[in-house]
């Protein structure tokens, strides 16, 4: 049976990128620890770290401006990700370490595979914590759990960031 929409690995990360654009730089700290069975990256500005079978997860964050809530910035994800083809599979909250989130996990087919993509948000204040995991379904499903459980430690720094 041919995947409803097919999605090309470079734009696998293209709403993030787009939320990134619209909510301003990059700027640290942020902090999460990485998911049972993943190598941690050495990265100031980033927390990306991996497993054997190539799954991937990222923690960044980025100036919340416009100024708006968790609720806000959690449609205006899933819009942009619904608009650009991805199917929804779930979509959930979770209690980080500087507050509440959302997390979604999309159906990303990247040419003959299925992919899973999470996308997860806290905001706290000034700032939007942003984190995404990405992998071939099999085996992000092995790591699904351990992906869920980091969430827990999601942490923004307040008050080493410096305003723009």
């Amino acid at each position: 049976m041919r995947p409803l929409l097919r999605v090309r690995p470079a734009s696998v990360t293209f709403a993030a990128a787009l939320l990134l654009v619209v909510a301003g730089c990059v700027t640290p700290p942020v902090s999460m620890e990485a998911p049972e069975g993943f190598a941690l990256y050495d990265d100031q500005e980033t927390v990306r770290a991996v497993s054997p079978e190539g799954v991937l997860v990222r923690a960044r964050s980025v100036e919340n401006e416009p100024r708006q809530d968790l609720e806000f910035w959690a449609e205006a994800l899933e819009r942009q990700l619904t608009e650009s083809g991805y199917l929804l599979i779930e979509r959930t909250t979770f209690d980080g370490e500087s507050g509440p989130g959302v997390l979604m996990e999309w159906l990303a087919p990247v040419n003959e595979a299925d992919w899973i993509y999470l996308t997860a948000i806290s905001v706290v204040d000034a700032r939007i914590a942003i984190v995404e995991s990405a992998g071939p379904a099999d085996h992000y499903q092995e790591y699904r759990d351990a992906i869920r459980r980091s969430l827990r430690t999601l942490s923004l720094d307040q008050t080493e960031q410096t305003s723009e």
